[in-house]
């Protein structure tokens, strides 16, 4: 009997203020996702709504809605449950 190894694939946008850092991810084996000073989203219990709240105080705290946080946010979760899913 032959063991199967299934492989998930993620799309990322690696491009830092327009600077690619894909081939660079590629290199080190890595997810750079650039949130580098929102502390606390390592955490594996971490839920959605705390999740867009670290994201809306660290990067969008000048923005007048969450608009921006969520949809980070949302994009995360939903790769996530895609993962957890398989």
């Amino acid at each position: 009997m032959s063991q199967t190894k299934e492989q998930s694939a993620f799309v990322l946008r690696i491009a830092p203020s327009g600077d690619d850092r894909v081939p660079e991810a590629l290199r080190a084996d890595q997810i750079i996702i650039g949130w580098a000073y929102a502390n606390g989203l390592l955490d594996p219990k971490l839920e959605w709504g705390p999740f867009r709240e670290i994201l809306d105080k660290t990067y969008y705290s000048e923005e007048s809605t969450r608009r921006k946080a969520g949809a980070a946010a949302g994009n995360i979760s939903h790769q996530q449950r895609a993962s957890d899913e398989q």
